[in-house]
């Protein structure tokens, strides 16, 4: 049911064309601004107590919603004109809904949410609307009673006492839980008539990003936010209607809360002379489908619907609808994003499971494609915008995707900080663009030593010492450099390697001529010289968090790990800088800035990246200052007095990639 003050689509799209975007970004990685969608209870906080000043008998005594008192004339008593009538519009609306509320019918079945569960789809529905126009007069209730005492105060008029307030509360939580109860049951029968109860499965795995942040994670805990709508600053001469407070809060909210939804869309959206920019869109819309899929309110209020993108420009819809979709979208799931780009971008397969819900087919189970195609992690990154990767390895168990995901966001310049030099994150740089996830560096100590020392009997002893340095790490059986690598490791005069294939458990076996630190000793530094080498073994456990960047704890087993150890006397720096070597020598470049340009035309030509008109690589969303151009376009508005802007924009996409 729709709200009593229906909008527009126009009230939003043209009155306020262009809301303020705080620190809204396109660049991968970066942190997109966001606050908490405000309570719906908290419309009318409580404003502080301003500091006592004594103020002349006739000004206005009334609060204003940015909580500083009215410094308009009081021509009659304690209120100016405005806030006289907006009391008593507001009085008014109480009483009214007061009213309704004692009078509402209470039905046997408001109180037994058991017998709810057995309700036939017709009786639900009934009652469904009967408990919404409930809800609804005891909002209305409470929102009047809340902004009364919290602006205007007095004795002239009967809104309740504070204890009536909370009775108000009580009842608008039992209220909405009947109604949730009565929600679920009808989302349950509709699943089951379209053959879609899978997507109630309460057995997947949890997927909602804030469940398993980590330590270096970068993930806004709410990527979406209202918008900010400016307040209309009021006039000295009284407007010719003066809305009911509560109603306009409303209103406002309501206006705050679909603008933000479309700008989130639009800034999700790629450039428009994208060549991807509908598959996008299409993914976007899966992503919302699958989601209102899961909630009961979203699932009953779509149901007239063909196509998100009609009831996304269906404004005339009731607040709650429009704030329970801003709280999932503001927390995306891992495998609901997951699905939904496989929904997208997978060939059809009339034999796979799966439901056409609002214009687009949903499929119950992936598809067996390793990870799609590298432009597929464009699409991903605009729902987890970060260098880290605990997102994707928690949506896929397969080495190869994590590792394309890392190369895609080093491609786009997103680079996770690192605490070493700049030569030595450059190595690291090279190695992680080429599929070699180094896990941890033993950084060892003193390298080679000769020491000598003295026997309990006084004869001399001299005795050499040799550390090697090791690293650690994983990559996938998949990558096309990995038979290379591993060939090259192994005839390298100063390396010495160890291989195991992912998942492999017990002890490891490593060769005698493999070793991670060695001694010798000899009664004088000559016979040092040719003294036989003692060596010790690395230990069982150099691959137990071999794979830390690659899983969240399940071991890949389409991945190789490896252990390399550096026999020569050289630092840290210097042994690392062969491995980054090797790799450059593989691909046939000198440096890293070559390595990256032979990656990048690499997927150029196989139509997989796409570079702008400066030939730099093409941002993967919107820019901030075009996405109320996005919106717009989107919504097929023009703004008034706007139409070049907007031709130019319309333009870009006809620009043939």
């Amino acid at each position: 049911m729709g709200h009593p003050n229906a909008i527009s689509l126009f009230d939003v799209t043209s009155r306020y064309p262009m809301p303020p975007l705080l620190n809204a970004t396109s660049k991968v990685g970066s942190r997109l601004s966001f606050k908490f969608v405000v309570p719906y209870e908290k419309i009318f906080a409580t404003f502080p107590r301003m500091p006592y000043r004594r103020r002349s008998s006739s000004m206005c005594s009334a609060i204003g919603t940015d909580g500083f008192r009215c410094n308009e004339t009081s021509l009659e008593g304690r209120w100016c004109i405005r806030h006289q009538e907006q009391r008593v519009k507001l009085y008014s609306n109480f009483k009214a809904c007061r009213t309704a509320i004692e009078n509402f019918p209470q039905g046997d079945l408001e109180r037994d949410v058991t017998r709810i569960r057995t309700l036939e789809a017709s009786l639900a529905k009934k009652l469904c609307d009967v408990l919404r126009r409930k809800r609804w007069l005891v909002r209305e209730c409470l929102d009047a009673h809340e902004c009364f005492w919290t602006r205007f105060y007095g004795d002239d008029m009967d809104f309740g006492s504070h204890d009536y307030g909370h009775t108000l509360k009580r009842r608008f939580n039992e209220v909405e839980a009947l109604l949730f109860a009565t929600e679920e049951h009808l989302q349950e029968m509709l699943l089951s008539d379209m053959g879609a109860f899978w997507i109630l499965d309460r057995k997947q795995p949890s997927g909602q990003v804030s469940q398993f942040l980590e330590a270096c994670c970068e993930y806004p805990e709410v990527v979406i936010e209202e918008a900010e709508i400016p307040t209309p600053k009021h006039k000295k001469l009284t407007p010719v209607v003066i809305p009911d407070p509560v109603k306009e809060a409303l209103k406002q909210k309501r206006y705050a809360m679909i603008i933000g939804i479309w700008d989130y869309i639009a800034r999700m959206c790629t450039p428009p002379e994208s060549q991807f920019f509908e598959e996008r869109l299409a993914i976007i819309h899966a992503h919302i489908a699958r989601c209102i899929l899961t909630d009961a309110t979203l699932v009953l209020a779509v149901q007239q619907y063909t196509s998100v993108e009609d009831f996304l420009q269906d404004l005339d819809q009731d607040i709650y609808v429009w704030e329970r979709l801003m709280n999932l979208l503001s927390q995306p799931n891992v495998h609901c994003v997951r699905a939904a780009i496989d929904d997208v971008l997978r060939s059809e397969d009339v034999n796979d499971e799966y439901v056409t819900f609002l214009g687009g087919r949903l499929y119950r189970k992936l598809s067996g494609a390793s990870f799609l195609p590298f432009r597929a992690w464009s699409h991903w990154a605009v729902f987890f915008p970060s260098s880290c990767l605990c997102a994707v390895r928690k949506a896929f168990s397969s080495a190869e995707a994590i590792s394309l995901s890392s190369k895609f966001m080093q491609l786009h310049g997103v680079i996770p900080p690192s605490e070493y030099s700049k030569s030595i994150s450059a190595n690291i740089e090279v190695l992680n663009l080429c599929g070699i996830h180094l896990n941890q560096f033993d950084h060892v100590g003193v390298r080679h030593s000769r020491q000598k020392r003295t026997t309990p009997d006084g004869s001399p002893l001299w005795v050499e010492t040799q550390n090697a340095i090791s690293f650690t790490g994983s990559m996938a059986i998949e990558e096309p450099i990995s038979p290379l690598f591993i060939s090259a490791c192994m005839r390298h005069p100063d390396l010495m390697m160890k291989i195991r294939k992912g998942g492999t458990e017990g002890n490891v076996d490593f060769p005698e001529d493999l070793w991670s630190s060695r001694t010798r000793s000899a009664s004088s530094c000559m016979e040092l010289e040719s003294a036989p080498w003692m060596s010790t073994s690395p230990s069982d456990t150099i691959f137990n968090d071999v794979q830390h960047n690659l899983s969240t704890g399940m071991p890949l087993k389409d991945c190789l790990d490896f252990v390399v150890l550096d026999s020569t006397d050289c630092d840290f720096e210097e042994a690392l800088g062969k491995l980054a070597t090797i790799c450059l020598g593989i691909h046939g470049v000198k440096d890293l800035c070559g390595l990256y340009e032979r990656y990048t035309m690499s997927y150029l030509k196989e139509g997989e990246l796409q570079v702008d008109k400066s030939g730099e690589l093409m941002p993967i969303n919107c820019a901030p200052e075009e996405t109320w151009l996005m919106r717009m376009h989107l919504l097929g508005v023009v703004l008034p007095g706007r139409e070049e802007d907007q031709a130019r924009f319309e333009k870009r996409f006809l620009v043939s990639s």
